[in-house]
């Protein structure tokens, strides 16, 4: 990240800003996940099937399948994950993923991160820099849960190549 540059993104559990900038190493605290319960698959753990999280996670490994968690999944930058779909109340990718990424709050996609899939969210912040292919539907939070809740598998920007 360029020295003086910052994004950041308001969080609304915690009512402070999250550095969307570069994400902290699996052993430190990540951002919007302090004081929480959180559940990590680590570097070098590799998952095929569906995972899912009650509550926030962290993953630093690869993970071939559906992935859901009902608050904040952190995916790290050594992670890599190949998925039809990821769904959570907030997501904060500085790793690989290949598959559609939905949340009911929010999307921030690292500089170091490389997104192939479509997004969904009431609200979405990519680093200048970051790889994305794909297509983002941001809609208004109040009309967020009843859009996301009709968002099918994924589509044409999943079928090419892996990020």
């Amino acid at each position: 990240m360029a020295e003086g540059i910052l994004m950041s993104f308001f969080n609304s559990r915690a009512k402070t800003p999250v550095s969307v900038g570069s994400l902290p190493d699996e052993d430190k605290s990540d951002p919007g996940l302090e004081g929480q319960g959180v559940s990590r698959l680590g570097k070098g753990t590799t998952i095929t099937g569906t995972v899912s999280f009650g509550g926030s996670a962290r993953i630093d490994g690869q993970v071939e399948g559906e992935i859901a968690a009902t608050g904040t999944l952190v995916i790290g930058e050594t992670a890599v994950i190949t998925t039809s779909r990821i769904e959570a109340a907030s997501v904060i990718v500085a790793g690989k993923v290949s598959g559609d990424i939905v949340a009911s709050e929010q999307i921030m996609i690292a500089l170091s991160a490389r997104v192939l899939g479509n997004l969904y969210t009431p609200a979405l912040a990519i680093e200048a820099g970051a790889w994305f292919e794909g297509n983002c539907k941001v809609m208004r939070k109040d009309a967020g849960d009843e859009v996301l809740q009709g968002v099918g598998g994924s589509n044409d920007a999943t079928s090419g190549g892996r990020p």
